[in-house]
């Protein structure tokens, strides 16, 4: 046990020795969260509102303005049309909107087949300017849902007072976190212990180090069991740190369109967020036991590192079956690795957890990662080293 404890704490020593130790451990977390917090700020709706000029300004369309962020700032004869076009240039309005004189008569004629010529409405606008833009594309919006009201004569769900969605907010957000998170926790906790491990033995053999530590009387198994729990608590460090750094993200992107959202809006109980860490915990694990045989059997750390792919590649390919979006996989898919614990992942968040799969595919990821480790001692059985006199 002595001989294990002193490995882990060379392990840690050597990892810690660099100065961007701290940083390799949060960093897929900490991007992960600004990225996402980002695009939240960045999709966030801050109530803008548009200010539109409007001339001849019929009765008709007053209640369509409602359904978009048009404000009617001020309402004008068309004998003004060359101060406003000036003041959408001074930024004054974003927008002015002449309808004809004669709008209702207009439009009257054409519903009862009295007239072919279309109803002309003028919206001008400044190109260059973004506010204006906008502005313009939701008076065509406006307009344009007036018209389709007009002439519909079948509607689906036109009632905007009634939600025709029976799904809770819980279960849509529940639904897009199981379908998106898992694939993207696997694929950036592989990525970051690939980091970790892949240079972990290939590097001491460069240094010729590992011949050292071979010829000593310290058992094979002892080594790597050491190396297993040094980097291993690196890697739930890392992982829990990416879960963390992921979840924050995800709450700060919502948060972008609905200002009172937050971590603690999470659909989640403490029981799920269990779960999650029982996965995330044994899933590291597994793929640290995966890194160290890769790393065990690279002559060079650069060769070691193209191994690593072998890992990578098929982790982010079984991820991808959480995107079907459907629960209740078949048991024996608990049995591939890193596929049993995406879906085990995607059962959580979707909050339709099965124990009996969560258990399964964590009791395999251990069993894997155990005969890993097994195949490790194996390798460096078969090390030969030559010393010189």
């Amino acid at each position: 046990m002595n001989d294990i404890l002193r490995i882990a704490h060379k392990e840690l020593v050597r990892f810690f020795a660099h100065k961007s130790a701290l940083i390799t451990l949060i960093l897929p977390g900490a991007l992960i969260f600004l990225m996402y917090s980002f695009m939240g700020y960045m999709t966030s709706d801050d109530d803008v509102s548009y200010d539109v000029a409007v001339a001849h300004m019929p009765e008709e369309l007053r209640p369509y303005v409602q359904g978009f962020s048009v404000h009617v700032a001020d309402e004008k004869s068309v004998a003004t049309k060359n101060t406003i076009k000036a003041d959408i240039d001074n930024e004054a309005y974003d927008a002015l909107v002449i309808f004809p004189s004669d709008f209702t008569s207009a439009l009257k004629e054409a519903q009862e087949g009295r007239s072919n010529t279309p109803v002309n409405i003028s919206v001008y606008y400044n190109s260059a300017d973004e506010n204006s833009s906008a502005a313009y594309a939701l008076c065509e919006q406006w307009i344009t849902s007036f018209e389709s009201h007009m002439y519909k004569i079948i509607s689906i769900n036109s009632d905007v007072n009634t939600s025709y969605d029976v799904a809770s907010d819980d279960e849509r957000t529940s639904s897009f976190l199981g379908s998106m998170m898992p694939v993207l926790l696997i694929v950036l906790i592989v990525a970051g212990i690939m980091q970790l491990a892949s240079e972990s033995i290939v590097s001491e053999k460069e240094r010729g180090t590992l011949a050292t530590l071979l010829v000593a009387p310290i058992d094979r198994f002892s080594i790597v069991a050491g190396k297993m729990l040094g980097l291993g608590v690196l890697a739930i460090v890392l992982a829990l740190f990416t879960f963390i750094g992921v979840m924050s993200g995800i709450s700060s992107l919502f948060a972008g369109n609905d200002a009172s959202f937050s971590f603690d809006s999470l659909p989640y109980s403490t029981a799920d967020y269990v779960y999650v860490c029982l996965i995330l915990l044994t899933v590291s694990l597994l793929c640290l036991a995966l890194f160290l045989f890769l790393s065990a059997l690279a002559h060079t750390v650069k060769e070691a590192q193209m191994l690593g792919m072998l890992v990578y590649i098929p982790a982010f390919a079984f991820s991808f079956s959480t995107m079907d979006d459907a629960s209740g996989a078949p048991l024996w898919h608990c049995c591939v690795p890193f596929m049993g614990s995406a879906e085990s992942l995607r059962d959580v968040l979707s909050l339709e957890p099965s124990a009996t799969f969560i258990l399964m595919a964590c009791v395999m990821n251990l069993v894997y990662a155990a005969i890993v480790v097994f195949g490790v001692r194996f390798a460096l059985n078969k090390e030969r080293f030559t010393f010189s006199s």
